[in-house]
Formats: C-alpha cells, structure tokens, sequence
C-alpha cells in the first residue's frame, strides 16, 4: 500500500517532469545535446524524445531554430562546439 504522506508527491513530481513545454526542451538539447543521457533519462530515450520536437522546429520555426542555435554557439553556452 502507498504511503498516503508521499504518494501525492509523487504524483506531482512526475507531473512536473513530464509537462516541460518543446520550448525548453528544445533549448536544453541545443545547450547540452543527448550524449550521456541525464539523471533520469537513458541517452537513447533522451534522443528519441527530442528528435521529433527537433524536426517540427526545423520543418514549421527554421529560422527560429537557426537562430537559436547560432546564438548558443556564439555565446559559447554549449558544452561542446
């Protein structure tokens, strides 16, 4: 039986994590990427989370994602360039 003191927590962290807009998540890929994966994501889940929101930017935003993108690089705020 779940703990009636934690299980709305729960709940609620899961929630959380879960509804994180493509905005943002597009963002975190453009400053960290998917190698490595993250704390609560294995890389290949990661990347197969992120590659649709990626080509949508790229088929509906291009420009906008283009700018991001350089932007990040020439602020040099990702990791690896």
């Amino acid at each position: 039986m779940a703990d009636p003191n934690t299980a709305p927590l729960a709940v609620a962290m899961t929630a959380t994590l879960d509804v994180a807009p493509d905005e943002t998540r597009l963002h975190r890929f453009l400053l960290l990427g998917t190698a490595d994966g993250t704390y609560l994501n294995a890389e290949p889940d990661l990347t197969a989370d992120t590659a649709p929101i990626v080509v949508e930017w790229a088929r509906q935003r291009t420009r906008e994602l283009v700018d991001r993108a350089v932007d990040v690089s020439d602020a040099g705020r990702a990791p690896t360039q």
